[in-house]
């Protein structure tokens, strides 16, 4: 896939897209996010990379807490019929 990105990107432009990382994950290495993180701002327009302090290959509640806020400014989510 490496070798066809950026070319076979369909998604728009403008797509927001949050990329979070915890600092200290052995599985996914901080760096190879970060490495994704760059190539997608060569392509994307709202892109934004968060680590988390600690966070191995999980989560915690500042990256939930993040996940929810950028949800909810970008008006993602289930419709309210849904809840």
């Amino acid at each position: 896939m490496r070798d066809e990105f950026p070319a076979a990107l369909k998604a728009r432009k403008s797509l927001p897209i949050l990329q979070c990382h915890g600092d200290e994950d052995m599985v996914v290495r901080v760096t190879w996010g970060m490495g994704s993180h760059e190539l997608l701002k060569g392509t994307m327009e709202d892109v934004t990379f968060k680590t988390y302090e600690g966070m191995q290959h999980s989560s915690c509640f500042k990256e939930l807490k993040d996940v929810s806020e950028f949800l909810l400014k970008h008006d993602i989510g289930m419709p309210s019929s849904k809840l």
